[in-house]
């Protein structure tokens, strides 16, 4: 949910970066605000924070996958384990009750 959530927060600045990328280039925006390199720079640098926090996302969820995965297979262990003692406590009481 969080990397849809972030996923449409970068797309959509995708889309306002790429409509002032158009206005600057066809000259109807204010030159100055065009080329503000302060702008620019803290664009990117949210950009690149938001593609690093999109990545720790994915990262996460790979490793939760493989730990739910782990987890799995554990529980089938312990299952398979307490059905075997189960099997032998049966065979034991049947034995017991025979002598």
């Amino acid at each position: 949910m969080r990397l849809r959530l972030e996923n449409d927060r970068l797309q959509s600045e995708v889309v306002e970066l790429r409509k002032l990328v158009g206005t600057c280039r066809s000259g109807s925006e204010a030159e100055g605000e065009c080329e503000d390199p302060m702008r620019v720079r803290s664009l990117e640098l949210e950009l690149q924070h938001a593609r690093e926090a999109l990545a720790a996302l994915k990262a996460d969820r790979k490793r939760l996958k493989a730990e739910k995965f782990d987890l799995l297979n554990q529980m089938k262990q312990l299952y398979g384990t307490l059905e075997d003692k189960e099997k032998e406590l049966r065979d034991f009481i049947r034995n017991y009750e025979q002598v």
